[in-house]
């Protein structure tokens, strides 16, 4: 019997995407299907069996079984085959979220015919990923778990499509060890962003978002002025690429291109440090419109008292901030301020989009362009017993230093830290096809999908200064136009958001008290039933509470680090994590109402 008519009618309703994939492709004809002793059909496909010869439904449960014996919050299956391995992890895991990663189309139509798949293509926890770039996975990945991932290769697949699944392999791991990075960031700096916020919601609500900007200066050249030290082999020539292009700079090098006659059109600051705000010191009074998202260092506004445009902030309670003012505008991040700064470049719809200073590595084992406060701070720091040397060794030394291919052919120190930016700009490239960017960096890392450019060929374009002055100013008009003055109602949304943490933290209170009763109770054998059910009503109430985003923001590296943690080891105290959850929601939650009742705001 051949399947293929009812699989592909219920496949293109869950997976629309795949009707022009599927039928622009072609059956392979190559693979083999005969039934087994057991009964089941197997197949074989290039040289190689798909599922055992005997019996492949008893194969994929051992499979299941004996390699995923833990929950785990997603599991993605490298090869399709005959559908048998996923089948048998949903049974087992009904309620985990898992997805097929399948490159081979061909082989994907011939197995559409063999078995009926309704009700597998039917799943809700199911996702299927046929011919797709693994960049575009991560999206996906990204939405479905805040933890770690389980990896099953279907051999026989996985050995025909090699390249493809290491490739696959490479952007996971890159991607995984990046959110490790956010993590361990949101564990440092998670209370310094809040802080900055609540500092900052004066500005905030007063300033106009920068959505109006988004698509304003197509057709136009766009150069980013990246902190690396190849930004400065450029600069003798950056006040005529000025005259014919926009420029953006990052907070690193706003200063450095002023004192060589450049005013930026933009600067893009995102950094909640103090040491950070350090590298705009003396920049004065400028023209430069400020795009920045609401968590930055609060000094930063003070020194720069002019134009200022918010992005969308990351973080829960500046999305509170604009139910209030309105939705600011979403720019990408990717732990870099370069990174935002390439995305406003892109959202504005450049013709082209110019990196200078993106080296991502040390070209000539150096760090930070000549000039820049960093650079500077080593020459402070100093000594007779700690040179300078010393410390740009441990600084190159510090993420792990390995070489990587660079654009002049050659290689070029970098390290981990780096990789990860090297990744995202990658996958941005493949996300956006229709953004041209080329790197100005010579000796920077070689970035896939941005070519290296001589920054000499582009003085041959023409200026168009006085049409990109008009343009922008044109775009800020319009901004604060369309802003909506919130001051009024803003006393009234902190009152109510303080009343919601407070109710938070009592919730919180009583889960404390909870699972300290079942600890009570398992001590003296007694029952637990009353203690569990008064729990789970208590769970149904945070889950449904109001301001709940808000306070679990900064529990979040505790969850992720309870989400990774073996379950041999959390089922050795269970209660354990969730006194650990309670104790920091109730920390959270008095944390942000202390902020509202120190602030500014009349009123709390």
């Amino acid at each position: 019997m051949n399947y293929f008519k009812s699989n592909t009618a219920i496949l293109y309703s869950r997976f629309p995407e795949t009707r022009v994939l599927l039928e622009k492709s072609k059956n392979s004809g190559n693979l083999e299907v005969f039934v087994t002793p057991s009964g089941f059909i197997s197949a074989r496909y290039r040289g190689k069996t798909l599922h055992s010869s005997h019996n492949p439904v008893r194969e994929a449960e051992n499979l299941i079984k004996n390699q995923l014996k833990n929950e785990m919050p997603l599991c993605l299956f490298y090869g399709f085959g005959l559908g048998y391995t996923i089948e048998a992890f949903l049974v087992q895991f009904p309620d985990t979220p898992c997805a097929v990663i399948e490159p081979d189309t061909a082989l994907f139509l011939s197995v559409l015919e063999t078995r009926d798949f309704t009700v597998l293509f039917s799943h809700p926890m199911f996702q299927l990923f046929v011919d797709t770039e693994p960049e575009k996975i991560i999206p996906y990945i990204e939405t479905t778990t805040n933890g770690n991932l389980q990896i099953v290769k279907l051999r026989s697949v996985w050995e025909n499509n090699i390249d493809y699944y290491e490739h696959a392999d490479a952007i996971f791991r890159t991607f995984l060890k990046r959110r490790d990075i956010n993590q361990n960031t949101l564990a440092r700096f998670g209370k310094i962003w809040v802080k900055n916020l609540f500092s900052n919601i004066e500005v905030f609500i007063s300033s106009p978002g920068v959505r109006h900007f988004l698509g304003g200066l197509q057709d136009i050249p766009v150069l980013v002025a990246a902190g690396g030290p190849s930004l400065e082999e450029i600069l003798p020539i950056l006040p005529r690429l000025a005259k014919r292009m926009v420029i953006i700079a990052v907070d690193t090098t706003f200063r450095i291109l002023q004192e060589n006659g450049v005013q930026p059109d933009f600067v893009v600051v995102s950094d909640p440090q103090y040491w950070n705000t350090r590298h705009l010191d003396g920049a004065g009074n400028s023209s430069s419109i400020v795009i920045s998202e609401a968590s930055t260092h609060p000094r930063v506004f003070r020194m720069l008292k002019h134009r200022t445009v918010f992005f969308s902030s990351f973080f829960p309670f500046g999305k509170y901030l604009e139910s209030i003012t309105g939705v600011k505008g979403k720019l990408g991040a990717g732990g870099s301020v370069a990174t935002t700064a390439w995305d406003f470049a892109r959202q504005l719809g450049a013709s082209a989009v110019y990196m200078a200073g993106l080296d991502l590595g040390f070209p000539q084992k150096r760090t930070h362009f000549r000039g820049s406060y960093f650079e500077n701070a080593f020459h402070f720091t100093e000594n007779r017993l700690l040179p300078n040397e010393t410390l740009s060794f441990s600084y190159l030394h510090s993420g792990g230093a390995i070489k990587i291919p660079s654009n002049d052919g050659g290689s070029v120190l970098s390290d981990q830290r780096m990789i990860v930016y090297k990744f995202w700009f990658e996958t941005q490239a493949k996300l956006h096809p229709s953004c041209i960017t080329y790197t100005l960096s010579i000796h920077g890392i070689k970035i896939e999908g941005m070519s290296f450019l001589n920054a000499d060929s582009l003085l041959s374009k023409e200026d168009c200064r006085a049409h990109i002055d008009s343009r922008i100013e044109k775009l800020y008009t319009k901004s604060r136009a369309h802003h909506t003055n919130t001051d009024n109602s803003l006393t009234r949304h902190m009152e109510i958001l303080l009343a919601n943490l407070n109710g938070l933290r009592e919730l919180a209170r009583k889960g404390i008290s909870a699972v300290q009763d079942i600890e009570k109770r398992l001590r003296s054998n007694a029952t637990t039933e009353p203690a569990l059910r008064r729990l789970d009503e208590i769970d149904d109430s945070i889950r449904n509470f109001p301001a709940k985003d808000i306070a679990s923001f900064l529990i979040q590296p505790l969850i992720y680090k309870i989400c990774n943690v073996p379950e041999t080891d959390q089922n050795k105290n269970p209660l354990k994590n969730s006194l650990a959850l309670y104790t920091e929601l109730e920390q959270s939650a008095k944390f942000h109402a202390s902020l509202i009742k120190k602030s500014k705001i009349a009123g709390c």
